[in-house]
Order: structure tokens, then sequence, then C-alpha cells
């Protein structure tokens, strides 16, 4: 007669585990509630320019005492505008420049 009790090992038991949040769904994932790409267009024009860019970026660095390097952050920038227009759209920014 087996015991219905018997032990298990931890590893073999089933356990409840919240779903993860999709980056997709951003009510679901708290850090993803702020909305970078409004944070970064500062005029609200629906684009953020090099100058936009550099300025959050930048600021951001220095608030969290964090190096900043112009040139690397210009590249950065270069690599996530797709369309090589001077301005970043939400899309690219979501994407990070991949098409």
């Amino acid at each position: 007669m087996t015991n219905s009790r018997e032990l298990k090992p931890w590893w073999s038991t089933k356990r409840a585990v919240a779903p993860a949040a999709s980056p997709k769904d951003p009510a679901k994932n708290s850090k993803e509630k702020w909305d970078r790409f409004a944070a970064l267009d500062n005029d609200k024009n629906g684009s953020v320019t090099e100058e936009e860019w550099l300025k959050r970026v930048q600021a951001s660095r220095k608030k969290k005492n964090k190096p900043y390097d112009e040139a690397q952050e210009k590249k950065t920038f270069a690599r996530i505008d797709a369309d090589s227009n001077g301005s970043i759209t939400r899309e690219e920014l979501e994407t990070g420049g991949r098409k």
C-alpha cells in the first residue's frame, strides 16, 4: 500500500506561477508603464531628434552617476534611426532600428 502523502523532491512539485509579462502589453509590465518615447520627445511632435536623444541620455547618465559618451550615443541614435532621416519614430524606438 502506498501512502498518498509520500514526499516528493522539491523540483518535481508543480507551483502556480504568474504568467510572464509580455513586452507588448505595457499594462502587465510595471517597467513598461513608463512611456519612453513620450519622455524622449520633448516637443511632442511625434519624433525624437538626435538633440532630444542626446539631451535625455546625458541627463539620465548624470542622474545615475554613469559616464556619458556622446560619440557612442550618436552611434546608438543612428542605429535606431532605421530610415536615416535624422529622427526616431515610436516604431523605430520599439524595434531598436530593426526592420
